[in-house]
C-alpha cells in the first residue's frame, strides 16, 4: 500500500534524478555562499521585524494618544482569525525617507 509520503518519496526521487547536484557542501566557496545568504536572511528578518513594529513604541503610543489604532490593530479586528493571512511587500517603502526606516501607512 502506497502512502501519501511514500509517493512524495518517488516523486523527490525521480526528480533527483534528473536533477544531479554538483554541489559540494564541504567547499569553501559553498561554507562562504552559505554564511553570506545567513546573514541576508538575519537581516531581513530584522528588517521585517523592525517593519512590523509599525514606528516603534513612540509611534504607537502617539497613535494611541490620538485614539488611533496601529495598522496592525486595525488589521486584527478585520481578519478572520482562522483564516490565513499573507502579507505582501512588508518593506514597501523602506529607506525612503531619508534613510528612515518607517513602515508603510506612515
Amino acid at each position: 500500500m502506497r502512502t501519501e509520503g511514500s509517493e512524495r518519496a518517488a516523486r523527490i526521487a525521480a526528480v533527483s534524478d534528473v536533477l544531479a547536484s554538483r554541489i559540494d557542501p564541504t567547499s569553501e566557496e559553498y561554507q562562504r555562499n552559505r554564511e553570506h545568504h545567513e546573514a541576508l536572511a538575519r537581516e531581513l528578518r530584522e528588517r521585517v521585524a523592525t517593519a512590523r513594529e509599525g514606528g516603534g513604541s513612540r509611534g504607537s503610543a502617539r497613535q494611541a494618544e490620538l485614539g488611533k489604532l496601529s495598522v496592525r490593530g486595525r488589521l486584527e479586528r478585520l481578519l478572520d482569525h482562522d483564516t490565513a493571512f499573507l502579507e505582501l511587500s512588508p518593506l514597501a517603502g523602506d529607506g525612503m525617507y531619508d534613510g528612515g526606516r518607517r513602515a508603510p501607512g506612515w
